[in-house]
């Protein structure tokens, strides 16, 4: 795998607090790791996903409250967009990684 990029399963392995970080998927569990990781201090966390709307199993209504409440606390939403790759950076370390995400859409 690359350093710095985690799932849902791998995520609590992480130690320390990034500066950004880039979640993939609007989902129940993509908004909730976002948010966590935003109030446990990560500058800038961004929420990308394929689909137009977050947690599409929600009433409109709901879906836009949720997203409106996220704004509010930080979290940055890039919508109608997939990754098209993720690379490890050219000074990633172990230790301090960096990561690389092309998007398309």
């Amino acid at each position: 795998g690359i350093p710095g990029v985690f799932d849902s399963d791998t995520i609590q392995a992480h130690r320390g607090i990034p500066k950004k970080m880039v979640v993939q998927g609007a989902g129940i569990i993509g908004l909730e790791y976002a948010l966590i990781f935003k109030k446990l201090g990560v500058e800038n966390v961004t929420v990308v996903d394929i689909f137009d709307k977050v947690v599409p199993m929600l009433d409109v209504s709901l879906q836009e409250a949720c997203k409106a409440v996220m704004r509010k606390q930080g979290v940055q939403f890039i919508m109608n967009t997939k990754f098209e790759k993720v690379e490890r950076g050219p000074t990633s370390t172990d230790e301090h990684p960096q990561v690389l995400i092309t998007l398309q859409g």
